[in-house]
């Protein structure tokens, strides 16, 4: 997933986020040659914002869209972890828009305190019971 040599690193990184719902995360960041400082440079330049530890989004919190919000969540909680509860039921398309904290499952850990993130544990869950919507790991309409 390396920058090419020949293609600049601000279209590198807008060319993984856009495949990601606009979020890029640290270890995506680090695999395209991007270092702290100049992560750094980019949240002082406006051209990324930090909402997450180790989570990035490509426009400013305020004008992200939901989508963007569920795929970050779903990202600062680590592999595993996928949309849940009334959170993956607006992704789905079985509630209005909700907003408020993003509710995410993370299966046999705790993925620590996020702000803005519900966080919930499963010990297990079914491969059938998680789906991929719009490139989110989400739970499925039966787990719901």
């Amino acid at each position: 997933m390396s920058c090419t040599r020949h293609e600049p690193i601000d279209l590198a990184i807008a060319r993984v986020a856009r495949s990601t719902n606009r979020v890029i995360t640290w270890r995506q960041l680090v695999e395209l040659g991007v270092s702290r400082r100049a992560a750094a440079h980019r949240v002082r330049r406006g051209r990324l914002f930090r909402w997450h530890r180790g989570v990035y989004l490509l426009d400013p919190p305020e004008r992200a869209e939901r989508i963007t919000l569920f795929t970050a969540a779903v990202a600062a909680c680590g592999e595993g972890a996928f949309l849940s509860h009334r959170s993956a039921a607006e992704l789905w398309g079985l509630t209005d828009r909700g907003g408020g904290e993003v509710h995410v499952t993370a299966v046999g850990r705790n993925p620590g305190a996020r702000e803005g993130i519900r966080r919930h544990r499963a010990a297990a869950v079914d491969d059938r019971d998680v789906r991929t919507v719009r490139g989110i790991l989400v739970s499925s309409a039966a787990r719901m």
